[in-house]
């Protein structure tokens, strides 16, 4: 008998499409089924397609599914309701929802691998991307993770298959290896392997001898208020009679308050009391970035035994899926990874708990523009399960969920030590224009003042000193800011995007961070040999150069995502700095974050403050998080700690209340400036960019939806009082890969009628003419 289905299919359209087969189909399964001119194409079973009579007549042919894949379903019942929710909530095609939420190696048919050759090992040094540092140590790597470390190195998809190909071409790479591989099946993956996991950095309780060789984990006693936090999460939440008697709990403690141990006490709890121990129940650690996630790995580990799986992008998408195969199964009790492990595959989810909850992280960039904070939230609602947001600087949603009692507040006021937080003193900050180098004919080096105050570096001499370390933080990777003409004032800018390009290795390389294009700075000077050129300011790359000849003595490397292509490179360089072999490590933000380092004493931090300036109504709150968040990194052991900020505005309320690591008189602040604007968390906003090759015609459609919208209102005089639409209007970087954008954004206190507005949006932008592109974001964390 044939029966009709509902398919997904990841395509930009909002709907699904009916397909014959000879069979009922449990929803949740994959099939390969013609669409278009594909002749196969992954889709996923969503439900019954309704009889005809119930939809009227059909004016379409119903094709037959090719194969299915799965002998039972890849997406749970729970997966399939939470992907309708993503669909709704973040207006997005529900076929490309159900493909963001597995990884990548279920998508592909074929897999490549590249091999670097003897002249791509030689390629030229001025190249922004050498073949030889996307290999890094090894010879080989499959196309996927090529593909990873280009986007990673700031060029987009498009640029990224143009740059492999001119490898090719050159001679540079080869294909190492071309085959087929069948679309994988959940239910007959291989057997799991534990992969080892580089010991790097993290705060292990100390084990006795006797209980290590036992094999028996050591757990730490609970100081008084992290048992009553624990006490408060078990009966409240692990032990509520209902789910109506459940809510999200905000677990608010500064710094070192130990939060990590009360979620171990907290996910052991769980296990230990599971009433079915057959099929124990399971948690998930979510963590911002993925330098987190070796700590969080070994210290879970360690506790738990043969019990933790983790998963993050920088594995193999093969080893991704073995591990996800333990959760399956229910062999894995515990899930650690990075935003995209809420969408894990459990046999028994009983508990979701999102780690530094604040970071921006959490929420995609590209595709589907999910927060994995929120939809942790709503995936604990769908399993009946406890969801514990951990912060010491929550999110001003979190915060204002928080006190007005839809969260359970939990508060940690004090470091576990016993220890007081850092002492923080202030220096005012030099100019970036005295951090110049003036470069005439060439880009050789010249003498440049020092962006480092005479304080900072007495600091890290006297901190080497004693043998304990240093954290120096810098807001910008590369060498220097940008490449100024002296004569009219003009930046050396990107033909790309409305943006000036940073110089990277030792003022050679001139770099667009959004678009990838890069230049020499010798080129620009040569093009333009009557100007005077000098490098401005400084990043990461300078911070380093400038310790390394002051302090020669001492052992600096560096930390951002110039350093870290190779996946292999993060957790050496943490290892190395965790077991004493560096004595300072200079970095970007990646080092603010959730880090445990006990022999660091001293924090610098420079100039971080500059995210006050940028036209973006959370800058106050990420300026806020992160100085808070660098300034706990020091004296988390047993020595006192000390921060040392570089900063022009020391005066600002929210330096001064970051100095005073006073959250909650920032919160009061924070939140009165949001009400007054209608902004978050007291309103909602939904953002709508269109981008276009042709400014012209982009601005003309722009007109035409804008009077649209306009006339939509002014017929619901309801929806016109609560809603307001700022817009369409230039986004803060008009241009980027030489696309120039426009946005609009509906902002209201009223979710319907939000919602309302932006959907009836959503239909006057669905069909875009020409190269223009439509983007969707729905709660944006960033204006820019």
């Amino acid at each position: 008998m044939t029966v009709d289905l509902q398919i997904a299919v990841a395509t930009p359209l909002h709907q699904t499409f009916t397909y014959h087969h000879d069979e009922a189909l449990t929803p949740g399964v994959r099939v390969l089924v013609p669409f278009g001119r594909q002749a196969r194409t992954l889709g996923v079973v969503v439900s019954a397609a309704p009889p005809a009579d119930a939809t009227g007549p059909r004016t379409f042919k119903i094709k037959y599914i090719n194969s299915v894949l799965d002998a039972e379903p890849v997406y749970s019942l729970v997966l399939m309701r939470l992907a309708e929710w993503l669909s709704q909530y973040y207006m997005h095609p529900v076929g490309e929802v159900l493909r963001a939420m597995l990884p990548a190696s279920n998508k592909k048919s074929t897999k490549v691998t590249y091999e670097l050759t003897g002249d791509g090992a030689n390629a030229p040094e001025d190249l922004e991307v050498r073949p030889v540092t996307m290999f890094a140590r090894k010879s080989t790597v499959s196309e996927p993770t090529l593909k990873n470390r280009l986007k990673d190195h700031g060029l987009s998809a498009e640029e990224s298959g143009r740059t492999i190909k001119t490898w090719l071409r050159k001679g540079w790479i080869t294909v190492a290896r071309e085959r087929k591989i069948a679309a994988r099946s959940a239910v007959h993956l291989p057997e799991a392997t534990v992969t080892e996991t580089t010991a790097t950095e993290a705060t292990i309780t100390e084990t006795t001898d006797a209980a290590a060789n036992a094999g028996r984990p050591v757990f730490q006693n609970l100081n008084a208020r992290q048992q009553a936090a624990f006490d408060t999460i078990v009966t409240r939440g692990l032990r509520a009679a209902s789910a109506a008697d459940r809510c999200p709990f905000l677990l608010f403690g500064v710094t070192g308050s130990g939060k990590t141990e009360v979620f171990l006490h907290t996910i052991r709890e769980l296990i230990d009391s599971s009433a079915d121990q057959s099929q124990k129940a399971q948690s998930l650690v979510l963590v911002p970035e993925i330098s987190l996630t070796p700590q969080m790995t070994r210290i879970f580990e360690e506790r738990f035994p043969g019990k933790v799986a983790v998963v993050h992008s920088a594995m193999e998408d093969d080893e991704r899926w073995r591990e996800l195969d333990r959760v399956r199964r229910g062999e894995a009790l515990v899930l650690i990874g990075p935003r995209s492990a809420v969408f894990g595959p459990f046999a028994n989810l009983k508990l979701i708990i999102v780690d530094e909850e604040h970071d921006g992280s959490y929420k995609q960039g590209s595709g589907l523009l999910y927060n994995a904070r929120d939809v942790a939230i709503v995936r604990a609602g769908l399993e009946n399960a406890t969801v514990v947001l951990g912060s010491a600087t929550p999110s001003m949603e979190s915060w204002n969920n928080a006190v007005t009692g839809k969260y359970q507040l939990i508060e940690m006021p004090d470091r576990a030590s016993t220890k007081p937080l850092p002492e923080i003193e202030t220096l005012p900050a030099r100019p970036a224009f005295k951090a110049i180098s003036f470069l005439r004919g060439d880009s050789g080096s010249m003498e440049h003042e020092s962006p480092f105050a005479d304080e900072v570096i007495n600091a890290l001499r006297e901190n080497l000193s004693r043998k304990q370390q240093s954290i120096v933080l810098v807001n910008r990777r590369g060498y220097a800011y940008y490449l100024m003409s002296v004569e009219d004032r003009k930046a050396a800018g990107c033909p790309k995007c409305s943006i000036s390009l940073s110089v990277h290795s030792k003022k050679k390389i001139l770099r667009c961070h959004y678009c990838g294009y890069n230049t020499t700075v010798q080129k620009i000077i040569a093009d333009s040999p009557d100007k005077t050129w000098a490098v401005v300011g400084y990043g990461s790359q300078k911070a380093e150069d400038v310790l390394k000849s002051k302090i020669p003595e001492a052992q600096i490397a560096r930390l951002d995502s110039d350093t870290v292509l190779d996946p292999k490179a993060l957790p050496e360089i943490l290892g190395k700095f965790r077991a004493g072999e560096i004595d300072i490590l200079v970095g970007t933000q990646i080092l603010a974050k959730g880090h445990d380092f006990p022999n660091v004493t001293l924090i610098a931090i420079l100039e971080v403050d500059q995210l006050l300036g940028l036209p973006d109504f959370r800058g106050g709150e990420r300026t806020f998080q992160l100085l808070v968040q660098a300034a706990g990194r020091s004296g988390r052991g047993q020595l006192a700690g000390k921060v040392l900020l570089q900063s022009m505005r020391c005066g600002h309320p929210v330096v001064q209340t970051a100095l005073r690591q006073d959250f909650k008189a920032f919160a009061e602040i924070e939140l009165e400036f949001r009400k007054a604007l209608g902004y978050p968390p007291f309103g909602r906003m939904i953002q709508f960019e269109f981008n276009g090759s042709d400014p012209r015609k982009l601005d003309q459609w722009c007109s035409a939806i804008e009077d649209s919208l306009l006339t939509m209102l002014e017929s619901n005089s309801e929806l016109a009082r609560c809603v307001r639409v700022l817009g369409p209007a230039p986004a803060p970087i008009e241009v980027i890969r030489g696309r120039t954008r426009r946005t609009i954004m509906i902002v209201s206190p009223s979710r319907p009628a939000c919602r309302t507005v932006a959907t009836h949006l959503q239909k006057l932008v669905s069909a875009p003419p020409g190269d223009i592109r439509v983007k969707i974001d729905v709660d944006p964390q960033s204006t820019l």
